[in-house]
């Protein structure tokens, strides 16, 4: 795995309050399920906005992952010419 970036995250459970460190990744995939899952809600209040907001979010991500993978290009990294001290 490439780097590890950790996210601290604040987790309510009834009367529980408790600090987990978690991967970035993880805590992406969750922020994306909950914005899919509170879309798919939003569709089934007819008197809202149908959850577009919520979708607008989830478009959003799937575009930068899409243009990240497409435009991202690795570089050789290049030691300088002359000692860097």
């Amino acid at each position: 795995m490439r780097g590890t970036v950790l996210v601290i995250a604040l987790v309510f459970i009834v009367f529980l309050v408790t600090v987990f460190e978690l991967p970035a990744w993880v805590m992406l995939g969750i922020w994306f399920a909950e914005q899919a899952v509170f879309g798919a809600v939003g569709l089934t209040n007819p008197t809202g906005g149908g959850g577009v907001a919520y979708f607008a979010h989830v478009g959003g991500f799937a575009f930068g992952l899409i243009a990240i993978r497409l435009l991202a290009t690795r570089r050789k990294e290049v030691p300088p010419p002359y000692p860097v001290y």
